[in-house]
């Protein structure tokens, strides 16, 4: 999945739809899109959420969180 290409679609559909903030959570181990974040003036949030796993996770460079786990 190109995730900059998904955000670069994301970002005017928020802003069409009225929302004052767009951000998005995503695994730091992903550190391309985070740096393209960066490099486009996004901001680290300074809440953290730490996966714990007793066994391997693959992919996480390949993944967005696209619900609202804490705030349903």
């Amino acid at each position: 999945m190109d995730l900059p290409a998904v955000l670069l679609d994301a970002e005017p559909r928020a802003e069409a739809g009225g929302f004052d903030e767009f951000g998005v959570w995503l695994p730091l181990v992903n550190r391309s899109l985070a740096a393209e974040l960066l490099a486009r003036g996004y901001r680290l949030d300074p809440f953290l959420m730490i996966l714990l796993s007793d066994a391997p996770i693959g992919g996480l460079d390949r993944y967005l969180v696209t619900g609202l786990p804490f705030f349903l």
